[in-house]
């Protein structure tokens, strides 16, 4: 998955800075300068396109990713959630709780 990822980022990154090289080397030129500002629309789509699909695919694929997606757009993760049970009248909690030495005790 890293490595498809890595791919389509170069695939999609990589021709606005070559377009960028050539400019600099050729910017008297007016028909590379207009050609330049066409292109560079182009391309900007396709790096914000390659940026949502990343997303996408991580969010499918990768659960550590999803539940810190789910932790900072919904304010809660599912892991973290608060429930008390009862089991032979003893109150247990999932609440993890902290000590003097902020060390975390579940």
């Amino acid at each position: 998955m890293v490595t498809l990822m890595t791919v389509s980022s170069m695939i999609s990154e990589g021709p606005i800075g070559v377009v960028s090289a050539i400019v600099t080397f050729y910017y008297d030129y007016a028909l590379i300068a207009d050609t330049r500002d066409k292109l560079d629309q182009i391309l900007l789509d396709l790096i914000v396109l390659n940026a949502i699909v990343s997303c996408i695919i991580c969010l499918s694929v990768n659960s550590q990713y999803r539940d810190v997606a789910r932790k900072t757009f919904c304010g809660r993760s599912k892991k973290n959630q608060v429930g008390i049970a009862r089991i032979q009248g003893i109150s247990v909690s999932s609440v993890p709780r902290v000590t003097a030495s902020n060390a975390v005790v579940a």
